[in-house]
């Protein structure tokens, strides 16, 4: 919480003058970064998470998605365009953490990071709905479309866990992209509202932003095969994502096409 407040108001900041607007995230990546590692010698928390935590809203991950459906529909201009963009960003992101790492690993070796463990299901509820509600804040969307927002994104969530545990973990999200959309084009039709209002944000519950940027730490830290690996699983990801939104609207097509 409070490295995402830091670099929330790092963003206020920089994207105010056109000059700085251009290396937003690199520089808040590096705060951030530098911020988790130096929290991590005073307190038993994993700088990589608190990190990944920070500056979740600046990973391309919705933009990867998008632009790999605009690829399978045949939209390859947008669609190139759009995947060229986030791997940069991407590539700008694993810089920043890699600087902000290093500065702060300077003061001395870092401890190891704790081992993890299991989150209780109320917890993981609560948590999907904070999501849920942080999304309609970033989207700027209507306070009375939240509790619809709440019900998309839990859909969503439901859905990939149950799709992981019969496909895996990366296919598993073509459950979870499938039922989202397919439910927020039937609830369209009721409530009468785009279908977007309610997709995007249960997408971005989904997209493998997270798992691109480990990807790029990896190559960073010149550790190449996984870090191929793990980029094979974001493009994986995103494939799945784009088949469950092609077939969902296929399956329930949306207001605008009844």
């Amino acid at each position: 919480l409070a490295v995402g407040l830091l670099v929330g108001v790092v963003l206020e900041v920089l994207q105010r003058a056109p000059r700085t607007a251009h290396v937003v995230e690199p520089v808040a990546s590096g705060i951030a970064a530098a911020a988790a590692t130096l929290a991590c010698r005073f307190a038993p928390v994993s700088s990589v998470v608190v990190t990944l935590a920070g500056i979740i809203t600046l990973l391309p991950g919705l933009s990867i998605t998008t632009s790999i459906t605009e690829l399978s529909t045949s939209h390859l201009a947008s669609g190139t365009a759009r995947l060229a963009g986030a791997l940069v960003k991407l590539v700008g992101l694993g810089f920043g953490i890699a600087l902000g790492t290093r500065a702060a690993s300077a003061l001395g070796a870092a401890p190891p990071p704790p081992p993890s463990e299991p989150w209780h299901a109320v917890a993981i509820a609560a948590a999907v709905a904070v999501a849920a509600l942080a999304f309609a804040v970033r989207l700027h969307e209507r306070r009375r479309d939240a509790p619809l927002i709440v019900l998309s994104c839990a859909i969503a969530f439901v859905g990939a866990r149950v799709g992981a545990s019969w496909l895996g973990p990366e296919l598993g999200a073509f459950v979870g992209a499938l039922g989202l959309v397919a439910s927020s084009n039937a609830l369209s039709s009721i409530v009468r509202r785009p279908p977007s209002v309610l997709i995007v944000p249960g997408l971005l519950l989904l997209v493998p932003g997270s798992v691109g940027l480990r990807s790029v730490l990896s190559l960073l830290d010149s550790a190449v095969v996984p870090a191929v690996d793990t980029a094979f699983k974001m493009l994986l990801v995103a494939v799945a994502l784009a088949g469950g939104v092609l077939v969902g609207n296929l399956a329930v097509p949306p207001r605008s096409a009844l």
